[in-house]
């Protein structure tokens, strides 16, 4: 059983069709990280769709940017995926152009469970 597209958009085996996932964990997973790396304004008809968080690459390392983010991040997945509750988020700066951004949260979809983990790095 297939529930959407796995993320990152890969060919499946006979490069036929996109990978699909086959988990509800895997489904949630990649609901998230879609929903986090699409830039607002990005999705036609729905110009609040998406974060900030490319842009906040470029923002001073600080704690007012940190906040942001986090605020940013809870708001939007509120907003569109309110079966997954953010738990917490760190941000770590490998290098000037190097940053990644670890997410804790739960999910609620029905009879389905659980906690993970999602690690962004860009």
């Amino acid at each position: 059983m297939s529930l959407n597209i796995r993320f990152p958009i890969e060919d499946d085996i006979n490069n036929k069709y996109f990978s699909l996932t086959s988990t509800s964990k895997d489904a949630v997973s990649s609901n998230l990280m879609l929903l986090l790396l699409t830039e607002k304004g990005y999705r036609y008809y729905m110009p609040d769709y998406g974060t900030y968080l490319i842009k906040y690459m470029f923002e001073p390392n600080d704690n007012i940017t940190i906040n942001d983010v986090k605020d940013d991040l809870k708001s939007t997945v509120e907003k569109y995926l309110p079966e997954i509750k953010i738990i917490d988020m760190t941000h770590e700066k490998i290098s000037e152009n190097e940053q990644i951004i670890n997410v804790s949260y739960s999910y609620n979809s029905n009879v389905f469970t659980g906690l993970q983990q999602l690690q962004i790095s860009f």
